[in-house]
């Protein structure tokens, strides 16, 4: 339990466990709720409504009583103005993250590095062999951007910060669509 410190009805300390320095003085801490309340030791009520945190905060202030500090909580709703800029803000860091894990994915797979030797190599042979080879490559890449295009399309379009938490995705679905392709089987193919 919580208590605060009230002396002349005014709060001195707290609300919090009862401080170390009573406790080391003599068992405050096994002292009755009445040896407590004569030595200005109040516990502390704060009973919090039910209230969406999306849309509503609370407020309050602290009401002493003889016998306890009690939490006057008000609910309070956000403006119109607060609940978007709330929501723009709550998507700012999910953007980035899905952008980092499908780039982070890809990867994987397939680096930049393999990447652009893979686009300078369709370019440069520019033959069937090289093309069957690469298509499924750059085939599968499109699937994974087209997936991580939509999904980040439906953050950005997300109504309110509920519909936003309910955002999932799952970049390793495309775990069993991906290409045995490699840049090493490539060019040994080219050297042939």
């Amino acid at each position: 339990m919580l208590y605060c410190y009230v002396e002349q009805g005014q709060i001195i300390e707290g609300p919090g466990r009862l401080p170390k320095s009573w406790r080391n003085i003599g068992a405050l801490d096994k002292a009755s709720p009445e040896q407590l309340l004569e030595l200005g030791w109040l516990p502390f009520i704060d009973v919090k409504p039910e209230y969406n945190k999306d849309t509503q905060y609370i407020t309050g202030s602290r009401v002493i009583t003889a016998d306890a500090v009690t939490m006057n909580n008000t609910v309070n709703d956000y403006s119109a103005e607060e609940i978007a800029t709330r929501l723009e803000s709550a998507k700012t860091p999910i953007l980035n993250r899905i952008n980092t894990e499908v780039n982070t994915y890809i990867n994987q797979y397939y680096d930049p590095g393999t990447q652009q030797t893979f686009t300078a190599i369709y370019v440069k042979y520019n033959t069937q062999a090289v093309k069957d080879y690469l298509d499924p490559v750059l085939a599968w890449i499109e699937s994974v951007m087209a997936y991580y295009y939509t999904q980040k399309a439906t953050i950005v379009a997300a109504a309110d910060l509920t519909a936003l938490r309910a955002i999932t995705w799952d970049f390793e679905t495309f775990d069993e669509t991906k290409p045995d392709a490699s840049l090493q089987a490539l060019m040994a193919s080219l050297s042939e």
